[in-house]
């Protein structure tokens, strides 16, 4: 599958899943009470970290098939892999859940109960991405978020307002999704023989090939998600809800995000031309300035449609521009860390990046006190830090001056363009961002709208 299919194949599916996340992030919050809703982001913060549970398997099994085709997939190797993985996820559900007990912690316990579902479902994304078959991952993605949603809207309809039944919704629906791709596997697979050496030698293989890469992807999330718990721990549980449904509007801004940096991996196992690349990355730095356009209409209809949630505008502000400099991060440099096989020196720009990260939210905290938008800007300088050093890390791949000086007059606009009225601020940030784009980045700008041209066209 080419580049440009891969991306308008997870373009559709992120759509989808948008929108399906749009309403969630909107009705959920609306029908439920602040106590509910601060509850299910609890259980999804804590399942957030689930990902860690499998020691880098999955990420090994990401390494191995990166750049191959599908048809090495339905292999006797590859149906060992997988069914190690249950065995073994199976073991982690079962201490998880005893530790819960143990804390007595209900909603902990719910979490590891959802470990081996959750990271079966994450290595089939993760394989259908390696791969490039992108049509099996739109409809992975979209099972999942369809299914959910259904039943939230069910349990909506029906008024039920008991933060146990929504996270049942959670665990219940990617089971669902877990057994259905099992079995699917298993009818497509070539059957064989398990024994307990095999299963030994396929957790050291892929264990050791991505512990690392796992290990970093851990602290990725731990270094975004750092924020809410600093607000989880210092701030109320209204503050909590508040800081969780400004980070679900990030949703908004990453589907074409999302769906750039899925495909670039296998890309990038493919061409590390520099030029090329460097194309690449100009034309997510404009994507991306057009894309937090949508901050200005949300900014409205919080306003007028959830005026209880009007205290997370500023944050979604913040975050916003923060997740703009992730862009580049995410779609590019986390890639070329993978696919240009320097892990440990990956996994050493991750541990700096979350010292710094804490130590930001921590000082900041105690300088200008423990409020969301102290956080949150704690968040947006550890978004800027991050995408420096990413850039001793790779001379070949550095962004040049032109490029600094594109994103700083984007978030200059973007952040000047808060002060005015929404009837002004969009049509004027999004005159400013065309004029920033043709005075620095012109090639780039035209042959974005070309691309983008032939997309819709398609």
């Amino acid at each position: 599958m080419n580049f440009k299919k891969g991306i308008l194949q997870v373009c559709f599916a992120n759509i989808v899943n948008l929108i399906l996340s749009v309403c969630n992030g909107f009705l959920l919050p609306k029908y439920l009470s602040i106590e509910t809703y601060a509850g299910l982001k609890t259980f999804l913060l804590y399942t957030s970290y689930v990902g860690i549970l499998h020691f880098g398997y999955v990420d090994g099994i990401y390494i191995r098939y990166g750049g191959k085709e599908k048809e090495e997939l339905y292999q006797g190797k590859f149906t060992c892999t997988c069914q190690t993985l249950v065995y073994f996820q199976i073991l982690i559900t079962v201490l998880g859940m005893a530790a819960a007990v143990w804390l007595q912690d209900m909603i902990l316990f719910c979490a590891a109960a959802s470990i081996l579902p959750n990271i079966m479902v994450a290595c089939y994304k993760m394989m259908y991405q390696a791969i490039g078959d992108f049509h099996q991952y739109r409809i992975l993605l979209n099972m999942t978020s369809v299914l959910i949603f259904a039943a939230n809207m069910l349990f909506i309809g029906i008024k039920i307002d008991n933060v146990y039944c929504y996270i049942a919704i959670q665990l219940a629906m990617t089971f669902l999704v877990f057994l259905f791709y099992e079995y699917k596997r298993k009818c497509n697979s070539i059957p064989v023989k398990m024994s307990l050496p095999v299963m030994k030698e396929e957790l050291k293989e892929n264990i050791s090939l991505g512990f690392v890469i796992m290990l970093g992807n851990f602290m990725g999330i731990w270094i975004t998600g750092m924020d809410r718990w600093f607000v989880k721990i210092f701030c109320s549980v209204a503050d909590f809800a508040y800081y969780s449904f400004a980070v679900t509007m990030l949703k908004i801004i990453n589907t074409v995000i999302s769906a750039v940096s899925v495909t670039l991996y296998h890309y990038f196992c493919k061409e590390k031309d520099e030029t090329r690349i460097r194309d690449l990355r100009r034309s997510i730095l404009i994507a991306g300035a057009f894309i937090i356009a949508s901050f200005y209409p949300l900014k409205a209809f919080i306003s007028i449609c959830l005026a209880e949630y009007r205290e997370a505008i500023p944050i979604i502000l913040l975050v916003y521009a923060a997740q703009y400099l992730m862009t580049v991060i995410n779609a590019v440099y986390l890639n070329l860390y993978k696919a240009l096989n320097i892990q440990k020196i990956y996994m050493k720009r991750m541990v700096t990046v979350t010292i710094t990260a804490f130590l930001l939210n921590l000082l900041l905290g105690q300088t200008c006190g423990y409020t969301t938008i102290v956080f949150a800007v704690a968040t947006f300088f550890t978004a800027a830090i991050w995408l420096w050093l990413c850039q001793n890390d790779m001379k070949s791949f550095q962004m040049t001056l032109r490029e600094w000086l594109y994103a700083g007059f984007v978030l200059l606009g973007y952040f000047t363009a808060n002060i005015l009225p929404f009837y002004l601020s969009l049509p004027l940030y999004i005159t400013w961002i065309f004029a920033v784009s043709f005075c620095l980045l012109k090639k780039e700008l035209r042959r974005l709208l070309r691309s983008m041209a032939g997309i819709f066209q398609k």
